[in-house]
């Protein structure tokens, strides 16, 4: 039987119930009087017959019950029948029933509110493109792992791997700070995200309006550009399609607007890419890493977080091997210091428990 079948003869049970019972007794009656003839014709006496009859086709009472329960009726009444009783229950005790309508509305308001929380932290994957290949990173150094067991990375480190690194497809820096907005308005506070140019295409995001940075835009003569999300873009430019080239100032120096984040897009938190990385919980523009030239030359201080994608096929626990193998061929790194690289996927990365995170 087709389920609209079954679904419209549940129906029908539940709501023209006398009619559909006085067509199942007629059909029963009609096959056992059927079954008493063909007895008969077989040369059993009446009495006979119809004992054949009733223990070939079972007693009118049983089979009835079975048919109801086939054809899916009975649970319809059964709910029919328990929600009166469950109505006229509650009516008695107006008191009982408001207690249990509330109770019942803060049980399941408190286990959406959970699961949300669940879904948008541990079960829904990041919106990056294929999130189980980007990894962070932390250096360590032996002597000094006690008081800082996971320390950032220096941008040498980044420009060296970059050159000879093939395991992975990019590595990206980043950073925090505040920074003035002025022009037109009230003067604004911004929370700032400096980063490599190539970051945003390593998390495989793009703006909803404009473009992501070029590569090269984070060399000193061309870092001037700036992407703004789509919370301060409604807020201080109130949604401006045009707001794309113009000019915005930022702690007095002009920059250029070259696109828009998505309403929906969350960037990387401190906890997710590196707790000495202090990033603010809600970014409000972006704008290009500039390293100096004496610190992609030598170590110097280590100051940024890192993002890298590793390479289709490539494990993990590979390109961190690559990685550490490239640091302890750099010649301005002191080889008393044995630095070392730890790599763990985003993903595990933004677990919130901090036991659960791998490193390789």
């Amino acid at each position: 039987m087709r389920h609209w079948d079954k679904i419209r003869l549940s129906l029908r049970s539940l709501f023209r119930r006398d009619s559909v019972e006085r067509e199942l007794d007629a059909e029963l009656r009609f096959h056992l009087e059927a079954q008493i003839q063909e007895n008969r014709a077989a040369g059993m006496s009446d009495e006979e017959a119809r004992y054949t009859a009733v223990r070939t086709i079972g007693p009118i009472t049983q089979v009835k019950q079975e048919v109801r329960e086939m054809c899916s009726g009975m649970l319809l009444q059964r709910f029919g029948q328990e929600l009166r009783y469950a109505v006229r229950t509650l009516l008695k005790s107006p008191a009982f029933a408001m207690l249990s309508i509330l109770t019942l509305s803060l049980g399941i308001g408190v286990n959406t509110a959970m699961f949300s929380v669940l879904n948008g932290v541990l079960l829904r994957p990041l919106a990056y493109r294929n999130p189980d290949r980007l990894v962070t990173m932390y250096s360590e150094v032996p002597r000094i792992s006690r008081a800082y067991p996971e320390l950032p990375v220096s941008a040498y480190y980044v420009a060296e791997w970059r050159k000879q690194a093939q395991t992975i497809e990019g590595v990206g820096a980043l950073s925090s700070s505040s920074l003035n907005l002025g022009g037109s308005g009230d003067p604004e506070r911004l929370n700032c995200v400096r980063m490599s140019a190539n970051l945003f295409e390593l998390l495989g995001v793009q703006p909803q309006l404009g473009r992501n940075f070029l590569p090269g835009e984070d060399e000193a003569t061309k870092s001037h550009v700036a992407i703004l999300s789509d919370g301060l873009w409604k807020r201080r430019f109130a949604s401006n399609p045009n707001i794309l080239n113009s000019t915005i100032q930022l702690n007095g120096e002009s920059y250029s607007v070259v696109g828009v984040m998505a309403t929906d897009f969350r960037f990387p938190k401190s906890d997710e890419i590196h707790r000495m990385i202090k990033m603010p919980p809600q970014t409000d523009i972006w704008i290009p890493l500039v390293f100096t030239a004496g610190e992609t030359q030598a170590m110097q201080n280590q100051n940024y977080a890192a993002i890298a994608r590793v390479k289709p096929g490539v494990s993990v626990q590979t390109a961190n091997s690559e990685l550490n193998a490239i640091l302890t061929r750099l010649p301005n790194i002191p080889k008393q210091m044995d630095v070392r690289v730890h790599l763990s996927t985003l993903l595990s990365y933004c677990w919130p428990v901090s036991t659960s995170r791998t490193c390789c």
